[in-house]
């Protein structure tokens, strides 16, 4: 977990853990729909899991949102997964890099 928290991806990223099992939920703040996110990963030989996989119907609560099972994980591979993510998520880590130095740089009114 200390690996996500201190990557660009925190940036974009809201990171749950679950109180069961040996996994967590990624929610992604991203343009991207989750069909292009396991795209983009599998492109990159990293099979995703979303939580729009395990609903009958997606919606605001459950897109956007990658099930890190930490089980199917070594503990070696977690900082190539999260570099992985990272790639795909690029443009939506610096279109918020941009947009917090904006913020950064405005004047008081």
């Amino acid at each position: 977990m200390s690996v996500l928290a201190n990557s660009e991806l925190s940036k974009i990223a809201d990171i749950a853990p679950v109180s069961v099992g040996t996994h967590l939920l990624v929610r992604l703040h991203t343009r991207l729909s989750d069909k292009e996110i396991q795209e983009e990963a599998h492109v990159r030989d990293v099979n995703l899991s979303m939580l729009s996989d395990y609903s009958l119907e997606p919606d605001a609560f459950n897109t956007h949102c990658v099930v890190m099972n930490f089980a199917s994980i070594e503990p070696s591979q977690v900082e190539s997964v999260v570099h992985v993510l990272e790639e795909i998520f690029s443009k939506d880590i610096k279109t918020k890099e941009a947009a917090d130095e904006h913020k950064t740089h405005r004047l008081p009114m």
